[in-house]
């Protein structure tokens, strides 16, 4: 009977020890559940506040970014006329060669001035020059011209003056022919490089003599 009661008793224990003790939880009050819901709003508004700043500054930025494109961009050109109003302010170097003599070497300067494919020039000298343009491609950056009959003759008449000057004799003109007379521009049409050649021949001393007269010029497209 002795061992039974221990035994029980060791049951017993072991039962209260390994049973859980249930902590009774008070019920939240009226005051906390609404202190929890306060905060609870005002932690949304705080965010819908905070969101709306961010929003209020995005379109700020946005429109800020607005303003400077359209105070940098351009109005839309002509289609037909991309290059029309534009100037052009021009130097570089004019290189005569001739057979048998020494190079000639000059530094003009030109400002030109491009209408209705239509163009007007003049040198540093004040010389005057006019023709006509036509744009290559789509986007006007390869434009070839040519120059009107009396501003080929002012060039030919320079270029007779410049073979006069290299040879130091008095020459006559067999032949001259124009070779190229090109305008390229950069891709933002804000730099300008024009090439004029002419190749021909010339009688000196009884001997026939070919050479070259080569104008490369650069310089900024104002509109």
């Amino acid at each position: 009977m002795e061992m039974l009661s221990a035994t029980r008793a060791i049951r017993v224990r072991r039962i209260r020890e390994t049973t859980p003790t249930l902590t009774a939880t008070a019920p939240e009050s009226t005051t906390a559940r609404r202190l929890t819901t306060r905060t609870r709003s005002i932690r949304m508004a705080t965010g819908s506040v905070t969101h709306a700043r961010r929003q209020y500054r995005r379109v700020a930025t946005d429109w800020t970014t607005t303003a400077i494109h359209l105070s940098i961009f351009r109005p839309t050109l002509d289609a037909n006329c991309p290059l029309c109003g534009a100037s052009l302010l021009l130097g570089g170097k004019a290189t005569l060669t001739i057979k048998g003599f020494k190079k000639l070497t000059s530094f003009p300067t030109v400002d030109a001035l491009l209408g209705d494919h239509t163009w007007t020039a003049t040198d540093g000298i004040g010389l005057d020059y006019a023709g006509q343009y036509a744009e290559l491609n789509k986007n006007g950056t390869n434009v070839r011209f040519a120059l009107n009959d009396g501003s080929l003759s002012v060039v030919v008449g320079g270029i007779e003056d410049s073979v006069a000057a290299a040879t130091g004799r008095s020459v006559s003109f067999l032949s001259i022919s124009q070779r190229s007379a090109s305008l390229k521009l950069n891709r933002q049409k804000t730099i300008a490089k024009v090439k004029v050649s002419f190749a021909f021949s010339v009688l000196a001393d009884g001997t026939a003599r070919s050479g070259t007269y080569t104008l490369t010029l650069q310089g900024p497209l104002v509109r």
